[in-house]
């Protein structure tokens, strides 16, 4: 038949255009050629959906790890607390027993002990919120801190150097907050929740050991001077942490930590730093 009378007949030519290879894709029917067309694009798209749904599962596991981050770091929180309260007490302990007023017994002692228990029952909450997830800096820094005992019982006995309560306690506290691992020990690596915990939580150490310090320096006893030293580097370490927070907070963040710098108590502990300043020389007193 010839070649007009098979195009009048309906059927498709398969004719090729003169000089062309026949390819295996020429041979494919029309309905797989149409399966490609519609599942290249598909699988496409199915990888870009994949991809979008593991970035919003990895940002679901990153906030509950930040959650989880927050609540173990809040019981650390609380042992630094009760740590900075009993260092405290261990010096108006020391201090009065530099004043030779130890003359009131047990009486000079019962807030140092009764801090102490605070800080036991501060580390069994600590080891239980974290349990089996405890990190092992974490671990020894608690260890560290359950072996006070040895000044514990100096500081209950007589008199001892400020200058020598002061690192011990410090450093059991810097440990605590090492351990955590936040903000691999102050430096900028890692996520911005945990250096904004890292920073707020060294601020506020540091603070505390400022104003440890100005009490201290403003009893005027022997140690008074070393201790106004410490409180010019502890209040240095405080702004430069301070700093570091802001720069990882939200604005309401640092509105919250502007506030508190401004309330009627940190205005007490100012005119306390203000009147140390004008002479530190005359700061340690002739008589107990």
């Amino acid at each position: 038949m010839p070649a007009h009378r098979k195009a009048a007949s309906g059927q498709p030519s398969t004719a090729l255009p003169i000089g062309r290879t026949p390819s295996p894709l020429d041979r494919w029917p029309f309905r797989r050629k149409l399966n490609v067309l519609v599942i290249v694009p598909l699988a496409v798209i199915s990888a870009m959906i994949a991809y979008v749904v593991y970035g919003e599962i990895d940002k679901a596991r990153s906030a509950a790890d930040t959650a989880q981050l927050v609540r173990d770091s809040a019981q650390v929180t609380k042992l630094i607390d009760a740590v900075q309260t009993e260092h405290r007490q261990a010096l108006l302990v020391s201090l009065r027993h530099e004043a030779g007023g130890s003359g009131k017994g047990a009486q000079d002692t019962a807030s140092y002990l009764d801090a102490q228990q605070e800080v036991g029952t501060r580390i069994a909450a600590v080891r239980t919120a974290y349990g089996d997830r405890l990190p092992d800096a974490e671990a020894q820094a608690l260890k560290e801190l359950e072996g006070l005992d040895s000044l514990r019982t100096t500081v209950e006995q007589g008199p001892i150097p400020a200058d020598n309560i002061d690192p011990a306690y410090g450093s059991v506290i810097e440990g605590l907050i090492n351990g955590l691992g936040l903000g691999t020990a102050g430096g900028e690596s890692g996520s911005s929740s945990a250096n904004l915990l890292d920073a707020l939580l060294r601020a506020d150490t540091a603070h505390a050991s400022f104003e440890t310090s100005v009490f201290a320096a403003r009893t005027r006893d022997s140690n008074a001077l070393i201790e106004f030293t410490g409180a010019v580097g502890d209040y240095d370490q405080y702004s430069y942490q301070a700093e570091r927070f802001t720069r990882f907070a939200s604005q309401d963040q640092s509105t919250a930590l502007a506030g508190i710098e401004r309330s009627p108590y940190q205005s007490v502990i100012t005119q306390h730093w203000a009147a140390l300043q004008v002479d530190p020389s005359a700061l340690v007193a002739e008589t107990p």
